[in-house]
């Protein structure tokens, strides 16, 4: 399928991400920024439809359909009627085009390239509309940057957990499968998106230690600030907004170069508790399990609330 788009677009693979250094986060050094997926939307035109067994209807009264753009992902597709008008929409994933391992997020220009190829199909194979690429409707926009890579993600992680991004919105947290981990913190806003911070090396399986943030842009705000159609976004513009939303959060974000086990050894009653567990399990392993005493139980639990790990070693 990958004659759907443009070269070079399609034919990159293995590319190596660009990662910020994040002892840069509290510089003015400035922050490389991609978009990882997209949506825009246009009015249609009878019939409105290229072929209607195409499309299968959603709950909501719409209707939904697919198509691949190579080999490795493809374009979604809705369709809904609001007040006598119909309109259609394509979401698609430009780093996904341009990386299918999802570890280089494509840049602002690559985007517009990316869908103008997409509206092509979509106008070829889905729907009837004007396909002209800066009068398309923006929707959505995921911005994002890496960091990487991060000594300390869970010192980091839990540097989010304590950020006002949003004024009055609290954060939600994912855990890991162990839950002693934190993955992943949001923040959601019904103006201006949602924002997220979590550990993509996690997730795409990286052997450094990369934090990704991301911010999702709604129609509302891109409403609110003049920014309606694809015409509208530029490079500059997507900077702009990343950093001046997203520069002094990322400024209070910033890794030490101390690891957690350099915290503990700073504090002797920590370092004493330290010492206990790992003994414990080193015994553990031997099958040997002594008696628990009630003040161990009780520095444990402080030493777990403060410190995120799975087994000891993820803290060493």
């Amino acid at each position: 399928m990958k004659e759907n788009l443009p070269s070079p677009l399609t034919n990159s693979k293995h590319l190596t991400p660009i990662l910020n250094n994040p002892f840069d986060m509290d510089t003015d050094t400035p922050i490389n920024v991609g978009i990882d997926k997209v949506r825009v939307g246009t009015v249609l035109k009878p019939p409105y439809l290229r072929d209607k067994d195409d499309w299968l209807p959603t709950n909501d009264g719409g209707i939904k359909a697919s198509w691949p753009i190579t080999e490795e992902t493809g374009l979604s597709a809705y369709v809904n009627s609001y007040r006598g008008v119909t309109r259609g929409y394509i979401m698609f994933n430009p780093s996904k085009i341009i990386d299918p391992n999802g570890t280089t997020c494509a840049s602002w220009d690559e985007t517009l390239v990316a869908i103008g190829g997409c509206a092509q199909i979509a106008y070829r194979e889905l729907f009837i509309f004007e396909p002209t690429l800066y009068d398309l409707a923006m929707y959505s926009l995921h911005m994002t940057a890496d960091f990487a890579p991060i000594p300390d993600m869970q010192r980091v992680m839990k540097k989010a957990q304590q950020l006002e991004v949003f004024r009055r919105v609290k954060p939600r947290t994912f855990l890991s499968a162990g839950g002693k981990a934190i993955e992943s913190v949001y923040f959601k806003s019904n103006t201006q998106g949602q924002i997220k911070f979590y550990d993509k090396s996690v997730e795409a399986n990286l052997s450094v230690p990369t934090l990704r943030i991301e911010w999702e842009i709604s129609r509302k705000f891109f409403m609110a600030n003049g920014l309606s159609k694809v015409g509208d976004i530029t490079d500059d513009v997507i900077q702009n907004l990343f950093e001046t939303k997203l520069g002094p959060v990322i400024k209070a974000l910033k890794p030490t170069e101390e690891k957690l086990v350099d915290e503990i050894l700073a504090n002797p009653k920590e370092t004493k508790t330290l010492l206990h567990i790992c003994g414990r399990e080193f015994l553990a392993r031997l099958n040997i399990h002594p008696k628990i005493t009630e003040q161990f139980k009780r520095n444990k639990r402080e030493f777990d609330k403060k410190y995120f790990y799975v087994d000891i070693e993820d803290i060493l």
